[in-house]
């Protein structure tokens, strides 16, 4: 952990900015998920706070097979999965029959 002017700090990356009593972040990505410190000192001693920043983002990456061939009688099962925070529900329907 590196301490940064005025004594903030960030683990793994380093905050760039002004400090002071704010910690401003502008166009959060998900990439700014975690665990942040800030130390208050002074010469009589210092103290240090923690907080965590948890993004949130809507459902995105949803991932199935294309196609699934099964006979008649038989039991078939396909998995779905999906990345989001918080976690996307999954809901299943099904198509309109196509006319042929």
């Amino acid at each position: 952990m590196r301490t940064l002017s005025p004594n903030l700090y960030y683990q793994p990356k380093e905050l760039v900015g002004r400090g002071g009593g704010r910690l401003e972040l502008s166009r959060v990505s998900r990439g700014y998920a975690g665990t942040y410190h800030v130390n208050a000192s002074n010469p009589l001693g210092h103290v240090t706070a923690s907080f965590i920043i948890n993004v949130l983002y809507g459902p995105e990456n949803v991932q199935t097979e294309k196609e699934v061939t099964v006979s008649v009688g038989a039991t078939v099962s396909v998995e779905c999965s999906a990345a989001g925070n918080p976690a996307p529900t999954l809901t299943w329907t099904r198509a309109p029959p196509r006319n042929r």
